[in-house]
């Protein structure tokens, strides 16, 4: 049995025939394995958005969602958030007084409401430089506040709580399922997936059309670099792995 934690845009989804092709394939896995895999989706979209584009199309049902870049996690069927997880976020985290702060910095530009929530505040800043980044990083914990920095395509910044980020949630998750880590797979293509593919334990999957910088990271123990792009790429990565699953790995300390 392995637990599949993947990103959708641009990996299981987008463009969007993507979303029947990974569809078909894990519907396939399911009759192939057994046990069957368990299928998690840890994206930046917000709980609400992933929910209806799952209902919308080919993608498979999960069983749990990783929404909002680590900080909302959700099991299949539940109303809210899971409430574990809320809870280990909320020491240092004041989102309304973050978002006002980074908005009076007239830096970037708040994205819309709903991809706001009570433990991520988004906004556009275009090609933002490294240094800007860390100038506000800074001014962030000067404010006394427990905050981090996700920021992808040159465009997309997230100021989370600094327990949240995709790779701390599904380590978190995994705990709480008592699913090893070893046990674990990952997928994605852009910046904040960094946080779970460089998790050790796990077998991980770098799309080709990832970006640059996740293409080029350098990782603690192998990453399968597909040479197929999208749904492809992760379909390439997991019959490798299937084929000739990693040797075991020495447990990580949990940063969390």
């Amino acid at each position: 049995m392995f637990l599949l934690s993947t990103d959708i845009d641009g990996t299981v989804y987008e463009p969007r025939d993507n979303g029947q092709l990974f569809g078909d394939y894990w519907a396939k896995l399911q009759g192939r394995l057994t046990p069957a895999p368990r299928l998690v989706y840890n994206t930046g979209r917000s709980l609400a958005d992933t929910r209806r584009l799952i209902e919308h199309s080919h993608l498979p049902d999960p069983e749990w969602i990783i929404s909002g870049v680590g900080s909302t996690i959700a099991q299949r069927g539940a109303s809210g958030p899971f409430a574990p997880w809320s809870e280990h976020l909320s020491p240092g985290w004041e989102q309304a007084a973050i978002h006002d702060y980074i908005g009076q910095q007239d830096l970037a530009q708040a994205q819309p409401a709903e991809c706001q929530s009570s433990f991520k505040s988004s906004w556009f800043w275009e090609n933002a430089s490294p240094e800007a980044l860390a100038q506000l990083e800074q001014g962030l914990r000067a404010q006394g506040w427990e905050a981090q920095l996700v920021y992808s395509s040159q465009r997309d910044l997230d100021i989370l709580p600094k327990r949240a980020n995709k790779g701390n949630a599904l380590r978190f998750l995994a705990q709480e399922l008592v699913v090893s880590l070893r046990e674990v797979i990952v997928a994605g293509d852009s910046g904040n997936d960094l946080s779970m593919i460089e998790i050790p334990e796990v077998f991980g999957i770098i799309v080709n059309n990832a970006e640059s910088s996740l293409r080029e990271a350098s990782f603690a123990s192998p990453r399968y670099l597909a040479s197929e792009e999208s749904a492809l790429g992760v379909q390439e990565g997991l019959e490798s792995f299937l084929e000739k699953p990693p040797l075991p790995r020495p447990a990580a300390a949990d940063p969390c």
